[in-house]
This record gives structure tokens, C-alpha cells and sequence, in this order.
């Protein structure tokens, strides 16, 4: 390989692997993560918690409240997923 092609691949690779970016590719990520789960706390209007105590114990609540089953499952794990996701990328963070 010649050296301009060798420069010109490290240059690459400097900008794919910034410390600066990849941080800031994180933060970004953390705040749709956020978002996401800010959406299903209006939708449901409780927190995680509450509303996994009641997908446990007490599920008809939330289908008099007009949520279908199927819904409220599919909720309950991406929820789950999210928290775990964000706690995972707030470690990487610090």
C-alpha cells in the first residue's frame, strides 16, 4: 500500500474512533432512550415501577383503562429493556 492511502485510512479511523464523538454518539442515544421512556410515563401516566406492580398484580386496572393485553406486555418489556439500556449506557458515560 502506498503511504497516502495509509494516511488517508488512520485519518479515517481518528474520526470513527473520537473519544469526543463517541461520547457525544452516547449522549445522544441516552437522551432518545429518555424520550422513549418519558412517552410510555405520559401514555400510562405512572412510572416504571408502578405500572410493573400492576402488570404483576393488578392488570385489569389497566385494561378498564382501555390498554389491550397485548400492548400492555409489549409495553412492559421495551419499558424493562429501555431502563436496563439507559442504566447500561450511564455507566459507559461517566
Amino acid at each position: 500500500m502506498n503511504r497516502s492511502i495509509l494516511k488517508a485510512c488512520h485519518a479515517k479511523l481518528q474520526v470513527m474512533f473520537d473519544p469526543k464523538d463517541m461520547r457525544k454518539n452516547k449522549i445522544i442515544k441516552l437522551r432518545e432512550i429518555e424520550e422513549k421512556i418519558e412517552r410510555l410515563r405520559q401514555k400510562y401516566g405512572m412510572d416504571f415501577d408502578e405500572f410493573f406492580e400492576l402488570v404483576e398484580s393488578n392488570i385489569g386496572k389497566l385494561l378498564e383503562r382501555g390498554f389491550d393485553l397485548g400492548e400492555i406486555l409489549e409495553d412492559s418489556l421495551v419499558w424493562g429493556n429501555l431502563l436496563d439500556e439507559l442504566d447500561q449506557l450511564k455507566q459507559k458515560i461517566k
